[in-house]
């Protein structure tokens, strides 16, 4: 008879292959190492429920922990938002955390310190730190560049936001409006100073409840000092809705 777990386990554990468990740590994928950064990319674009997406990607890399090159993994990496990243590292044992931060660079390492130093319900918990932001001196010709530069590594750029010298935020500006708009007209002329924002601290839930009242895909995260440090983007906001929800449906459940 056919035993498909024994016939995986005779494959070689290069780097070239990897292997997929499911929760009876049972064998059930095999597939080449070099399909991993399409395999990331679906997972966190394909499901509505982000909690969902997490615990796939904590099974998955637990188990690459053991037979990826540093290489292959600082890939695996490289396709998450810094957000994400903790979203992960928060499900994963201190060895294995070790060795993915080792995969990242100095920069988002810092990103990611600092988001968990945040109480775990809070807005700095859950937003990110890869926003564009724009001066006010800046031109539309110079922030329209500096997109096409920067946006890449950003997880949104539908909203840009303007921060003084001192990092304080000052106004927003959107994609649609810098398209539009003369090239030579400055920042300062064209962005919104009424805007809605929240606070490091504030409660997870009462911002989601932010994105239900305005229909926003962002919204800013400040310091104690109006400072501008992150986002929270319209994904979280989802999520946190979602897991909201599903408690007040066990509770009815218990009650009844």
């Amino acid at each position: 008879m056919f035993d498909l777990e024994e016939e995986l386990k005779k494959l070689p554990a290069s780097p070239g292959v990897y292997l997929m468990h499911n929760d009876r740590d049972e064998i059930i994928y095999v597939g080449k190492a070099i399909s991993l950064k399409n395999r990331v990319r679906q997972y966190f674009q394909s499901s509505r429920n982000k909690t969902a997406k997490i615990e796939q990607m904590v099974s998955h890399i637990a188990w690459f922990e053991y037979i990826l090159t540093d290489s292959e993994l600082e890939e695996v990496m490289d396709e998450m938002y810094v957000d994400d990243t903790v979203d992960v590292l928060e499900e994963m044992p201190a060895n294995v955390v070790d060795r993915l931060l080792m995969a990242t660079d100095e920069e988002t390492r810092v990103q990611i310190n600092a988001l968990l130093q945040y109480p775990e319900d809070s807005a700095g918990s859950i937003m990110t730190a890869e926003f564009t932001d724009l001066r006010p001196t800046m031109t539309v010709e110079q922030a329209i560049e500096h997109i096409r530069r920067t946006g890449e590594d950003r997880e949104t750029v539908y909203t840009c936001y303007v921060k003084d010298t001192g990092r304080k935020l000052i106004g927003i500006v959107s994609l649609s409006t810098l398209v539009v708009a003369d090239e030579n007209v400055r920042i300062k002329d064209i962005m919104h100073t009424d805007y809605v924002w929240v606070n490091v601290y504030d409660d997870q839930e009462e911002v989601a409840e932010q994105f239900k009242k305005y229909g926003f895909l962002a919204i800013p995260v400040v310091d104690a000092e109006n400072r501008l440090v992150g986002i929270v983007t319209i994904d979280d906001a989802i999520s946190i809705l979602q897991d909201e929800a599903s408690e007040d449906i066990a509770k009815m459940n218990a009650i009844g």
